[in-house]
């Protein structure tokens, strides 16, 4: 956007763009795009450090709407060959932007669902009149963590108080809250995230076993979405990943001479399975691994620097599945390579020890 909200057809960033979705289709990359909500600091109307629009830049929510409608609509028609459109990340989480959460007054998943849905029910259709072939993802899901936190506020939401149980609900009250403002016509797909406990600090800490959430927030995306009617939809994880910073505080991986090849292999042994599981009972039509570059989080304190190999330090252990030279594979990476090699074989499963059965 430019100074006034508006979209701005020469900013420098969208010219970027056309060169990085050119060369993300070249080079058989499917190019996703995410329009998010930061925005520059000099934009009016901005308060405090968090860089998130409060939308009182707008005179009205209305017009926030309008204005998302109108940048959305311009820029599928510049990237015409952009198949997938997402709208906001993490919408349903806490201190996000008062456009779901309220300003500053607590609401539950399900009414912050209703907002999102208001939302696309002005911004898609404008799109879909440019572009009838897009696909529409609902912003990636991570859970409303302020509810699941509170003992009290939990209850009044009609969420269980259960860790593990209450934050698929908080996903599946959402996208309810999203059916019952008319908004299912107006996106493809439903979409969430799921990380190791101990990347976010609550649940069990020491549990870095993502595969057991894959399944239960399978399960209740699925029903809610069946329960509308609804048999169009896929369903994508676009995050999922745990870190080295997640092996260490989990107690996985110690700090001795070999935490390195132990944080490797705990990453190929996560997510690994949570691959394969996915794969072989369907839960999901779409993973995305967070991350493939570094800098993406998770890097364990840099006082375990002594203990790595020659050559690398805790910045080539976060979340991503490349070194932090950005070219050098870790084991994760060239596990996906190798499975993708076996099943092509006629394999059924690659295995965590990297085993192709037949």
């Amino acid at each position: 956007m430019d100074r006034n909200g508006n979209y701005n057809p020469a900013s420098l960033y969208l010219q970027e763009l056309d060169a990085q979705i050119a060369g993300d289709l070249a080079n058989g990359v499917t190019p996703e795009f995410l329009l998010g909500t930061e925005a520059p600091n000099y934009m009016p109307g901005l308060q405090g450090p968090d860089n998130l629009p409060n939308w009182t830049y707008y005179p009205s929510q209305e017009a926030a709407f309008n204005a998302l409608a109108d940048i959305l609509a311009n820029l599928v028609a510049r990237f015409p060959t952009v198949k997938y459109w997402e709208l906001f990340n993490e919408m349903d989480a806490p201190r996000f932007t008062t456009l779901f959460t309220g300003a500053g007054q607590a609401s539950c998943p399900i009414q912050r669902g209703q907002i999102y849905g208001q939302m696309l029910n002005v911004v898609v259709p404008a799109a879909r009149r440019v572009n009838p072939n897009i696909h529409i993802l609902m912003g990636g899901m991570g859970a409303a963590s302020d509810v699941l936190e509170n003992s009290s506020f939990s209850p009044a939401c009609g969420i269980s108080p259960d860790f593990d149980t209450g934050l698929p609900q908080t996903m599946a009250d959402f996208l309810t809250g999203i059916y019952s403002t008319g908004a299912g016509i107006h996106f493809d797909i439903v979409n969430a995230h799921a990380y190791a406990d101990s990347t976010f600090g609550y649940g069990n800490s020491a549990d870095i076993n993502i595969d057991p959430r894959f399944k239960a927030i399978s399960a209740s995306l699925h029903q809610a979405v069946l329960a509308q009617g609804d048999t169009g939809k896929q369903f994508w994880i676009t995050e999922s990943g745990t870190s080295g910073a997640d092996d260490v505080s989990s107690g996985i991986c110690g700090g001795n001479s070999n935490l390195g090849s132990c944080m490797d292999q705990a990453q190929v042994n996560v997510l690994g399975s949570a691959v394969n599981d996915l794969m072989q009972n369907h839960l999901f039509d779409v993973a995305i691994i967070y991350a493939i570059c570094a800098g993406s989080g998770g890097t364990p304190n840099s006082s375990y620097n002594q203990y790595l190999v020659e050559g690398t330090t805790v910045n080539d252990y976060g979340f991503q599945i490349l070194r932090s030279d950005g070219i050098t594979l870790r084991p994760m990476f060239s596990w996906l390579i190798q499975r993708s090699g076996c099943l092509s074989q006629g394999g059924s499963m690659f295995t965590t020890n990297w085993s192709c059965q037949y």
